[in-house]
């Protein structure tokens, strides 16, 4: 299986995730979009936020698995043309595994947090909000401010 993606403004050939080629680069670079299909091209990939949010542009003739070199977790969301998308975990390293049907697509990965890390952000934001209104409230009864 060969895909083609283009990464750094190049386009680089794998196979079975293994680069065959990669011009006028010295360092190796992993790609974070894997095609498992010889006729799809992934291009204009991505990465924002600190690798939070992944997007790329794919062509593909026929139905294509895609695996996204992030592990598979509940917090990770996929959009397909900014349709939501079933996600499923790949391999023993657990990667994230999309279907795409065939076309041309933007594909758009971001991870929005498990419900229980979210209710954790705000739970430890109101704490801090509480310990500073206690704070300014003990200075104002001892007319320190």
């Amino acid at each position: 299986m060969i895909a083609v993606v283009q990464q750094l403004g190049q386009q680089n050939i794998f196979q079975n995730g293994q680069l065959l080629v990669f011009p006028n680069l010295k360092k190796r670079l992993i790609p974070n979009i894997i095609a498992l299909d010889t006729t799809t091209v992934i291009s204009k990939a991505q990465e924002k936020d600190y690798g939070r949010s992944i997007s790329f542009n794919i062509q593909n003739q026929k139905n294509t698995e895609v695996l996204i070199r992030r592990y598979y977790f509940p917090g990770w969301s996929v959009l397909i043309d900014m349709d939501k998308t079933q996600i499923k975990p790949y391999g023993k390293e657990g990667l994230i595994k999309i279907g795409v049907p065939p076309g041309s697509h933007a594909v758009k990965a971001i991870w929005q947090g498990t419900l229980t890390e979210n209710a954790s952000n705000w739970v430890t934001f109101i704490s801090m909000l509480l310990v500073m209104i206690a704070v300014v409230g003990y200075w104002r009864s001892k007319k320190l401010l």
